[in-house]
């Protein structure tokens, strides 16, 4: 995977980050794993931009910021990733464009 992760494989990135993340194959690495499914999520991977918001919103092999996790939450939420739609619902967020919905024009019942 390594190799063609870093040739630009958006799929292989995706899965060398989960690789580095569980440690499957590899020492578990949180930051290495940050790398990797942020290039994937660049490219546009919903998997990776769901997994890299978890690594910002958990602070795991990166550190924690809210702004990175909502942005990449919405990123995935676009492309109908189930469980970034449910986390930005849990944060107060829609799922449609990151906003947050106690924000004016929200419709107030956000827990943000």
């Amino acid at each position: 995977f390594r190799h063609a992760a870093d040739r630009g494989s958006p799929a292989s990135a995706a899965l060398l980050g989960r690789c580095y993340h569980t440690g499957e194959g590899v020492t578990a690495d949180p930051a290495r794993a940050v790398h990797y499914y942020k290039a994937a999520a660049e490219a546009g991977r919903p998997d990776a931009q769901f997994l890299l918001a978890e690594a910002y919103n958990n602070g795991d092999g990166v550190a924690f910021d809210h702004d990175s996790a909502v942005r990449w939450y919405t990123a995935a939420a676009r492309q109908g990733h189930k469980l970034a739609m449910r986390q930005l619902a849990e944060l107060g967020y829609s799922s449609d464009d990151g906003s947050n919905e106690d924000s004016p024009g929200g419709d107030g019942n956000g827990s943000r």
